[in-house]
């Protein structure tokens, strides 16, 4: 693992939370403020995994996991779901095909734990 990661989050706190703490913890990290913006530099960068918020402004993360899901480089990067809806969990891993869903409360160094394992 090249420790690469694409954050796409619509609220700018959470993803420069996110952000910095990956960083500080060794991540390459790439970000993301929209679902389109999300899948668009899932493709140029090609990131080792993901950690996407359900809910965006623009769609939520359905499209982008699966189109992760559907390109051949991409298809086996591990898909983390972020969201304030816990409703979404089975969603998340039955349609995104998500390998983790966590509540948005949970704090960084759990995240970051998920993501390592």
């Amino acid at each position: 693992m090249n420790n690469t990661i694409l954050i796409a989050d619509d609220d700018k706190a959470t993803l420069n939370l996110l952000e910095t703490y990956f960083r500080e913890d060794g991540f390459t990290v790439y970000t993301a403020g929209t679902s389109r913006d999300a899948f668009r530099m899932a493709c140029l960068h090609l990131p080792d995994c993901f950690v996407l918020d359900y809910h965006m402004g623009d769609d939520d993360a359905d499209p982008v996991c699966m189109a992760i899901r559907s390109h051949e480089r991409l298809k086996n990067a591990p898909i983390l779901i972020l969201s304030g809806d816990p409703g979404q969990a089975a969603h998340s891993y039955n349609t995104c095909q998500a390998d983790v869903f966590l509540d948005k409360d949970k704090s960084y160094p759990e995240i970051i734990a998920a993501v390592k394992r």
